[in-house]
């Protein structure tokens, strides 16, 4: 069987659907060593990209940059001449599709929570996402969540439906040499003790929120607010607005991060902040516990502090109940000697074991 496989996203913003997607077809390689592969990329004959995915059972082939091009012309046409049988995409297939396709999406925010996106996107996502889903031979997510909200919005049977949770790549761990870290800090700037925030600057990560309820208690120790993400071109007026206000001072935008210097900022936060209104991905996972639907850019385990120190507390809460982002509980503290930083509940923060595993 040839297999065709989307990454359109690979030179997009960092994120966790790109994140998803450059992991899952890595792992496919390196997994499956039976079935051919058509890897369609932006750049496919760049280097690094070649050093990343070339195997011996793999193609890399175009994929044109227009979502014009990819859903209606040229490239459907391009899979039945490249002999794909079975095209994986995210969250849109093509339109008409010459080939079964298999559709990961691993949220439907835009139904759940309408009010964080433009609406012109949110219209075109109405439209695609349900279509795409009903069409494909199988749609993947990555929630009991997400499956039951695409069940349920776009009428998809639960047969038709299969969700696993991220896996965790073996990157994340606790990093014991201090001058490792330390190395990554300095080249993002970072000079004192911090709390992390990592993802997209949009409305719906709650950055504002966060902003102002650190500013208020930030008086009395040294930390910065340190958000690591990339601005999105969509909420570029929000980006700005964020950026320009008072008591930045205090709060450090890395902008870009390399995915490769992510652990590193992980472990060298005293404590990680998660106040998103809504997300998709998970977070943590251990057996039936964890922080749920939390977590672009984000999806893998927090690692604790090397040197038996105590690991980076974490938060999250959400601003409504039943929905995405869950009902409000307020931030505070484990005891002490107890890594935690917010009791598991209607604001779904877990305890974190040493090395970033969550605790019954």
């Amino acid at each position: 069987m040839r297999i065709g496989f989307d990454l359109h996203g690979l030179h997009d913003l960092f994120q966790g659907s790109r994140t998803y997607a450059c992991n899952t077809a890595k792992a496919l390689l390196a997994a499956d060593a039976s079935n051919a592969y058509n890897l369609y990329l932006p750049e496919p004959n760049d280097p690094e990209v070649r050093r990343e995915f070339g195997r011996g059972n793999t193609r890399l082939l175009p994929i044109p940059a227009s979502r014009r091009a990819r859903l209606v012309w040229p490239f459907p046409q391009t899979l039945g001449r490249d002999g794909v049988d079975v095209l994986h995409c995210h969250y849109m297939g093509p339109l008409f599709c010459p080939v079964p396709y298999v559709v990961s999406i691993h949220d439907i925010i835009h139904e759940t929570n309408p009010e964080f996106f433009p609406g012109g996107m949110r219209r075109l996502m109405r439209l695609l996402y349900p279509r795409s889903a009903r069409r494909a031979a199988m749609v993947l997510t990555i929630s009991e969540y997400s499956k039951r909200q695409i069940m349920t919005h776009y009428n998809i049977p639960e047969e038709r439906i299969a969700f696993r949770h991220c896996g965790v790549s073996e990157e994340f761990r606790v990093l014991e040499d201090r001058r490792a870290v330390d190395a990554v800090k300095a080249k993002y700037g970072i000079r004192t003790p911090y709390v992390l925030f990592v993802g997209r600057i949009e409305p719906r990560k709650n950055l504002p929120r966060l902003i102002e309820a650190f500013l208020r208690i930030s008086g009395g120790f040294p930390h910065t607010l340190v958000a690591a993400g990339m601005m999105d071109e969509i909420f570029k007026p929000f980006y700005e607005a964020v950026v320009k206000e008072k008591g930045r001072d205090r709060v450090l935008f890395t902008g870009r991060v390399e995915q490769e210097d992510l652990p590193a900022l992980y472990n060298g936060a005293d404590l990680f902040a998660y106040p998103s209104h809504a997300e998709g991905f998970v977070l943590f996972r251990s057996g039936g516990h964890g922080l749920r639907d939390a977590g672009p850019d984000v999806e893998h385990h927090v690692p604790a502090r090397g040197g038996g120190r105590r690991g980076p507390a974490c938060f999250a809460h959400g601003r409504r109940g039943n929905r995405q982002g869950h009902g409000r509980r307020p931030f505070r503290r484990g005891p002490a000697g107890d890594p935690v930083s917010a009791r598991a509940g209607a604001g779904r923060a877990v305890p974190l074991g040493r090395h970033g595993r969550a605790l019954p």
